[in-house]
């Protein structure tokens, strides 16, 4: 398993959540997942820094459990962030006659 997630003190106002390595530490701990690997990448941007936490997994003995919301994540609280996953049903218009 791969991700690549805003590090925490980064991307401002670029979303809600922000991670920390200690997340993924924990994470494979509760899960019983190997980290594989472990990388910050930096790009900026202007004066936007930006720093990008991959994190690779192998697969333990462990199944994955409900521990994730006791992980350590940074919430920024910006809801506008999180993005709208209702799937809206669009109205039909009668054609003009």
């Amino acid at each position: 398993m791969i991700h690549g997630v805003p590090l925490v003190g980064t991307f401002s106002n670029h979303c809600r959540y922000y991670y920390t390595i200690e997340f993924f530490v924990g994470l494979g701990e509760a899960c019983g997942y190997d980290i594989d690997n472990i990388k910050i990448l930096k790009y900026d941007i202007g004066s936007s820094k930006r720093r990008l936490l991959c994190v690779s997994f192998k697969k333990g003995d462990g199944e994955f459990t409900g521990e994730f919301d006791k992980l350590p994540i940074y919430d920024s609280g910006d809801t506008r962030k999180t993005g709208d996953y209702v799937i809206k049903k669009r109205s039909r218009k009668k054609p003009k006659s």
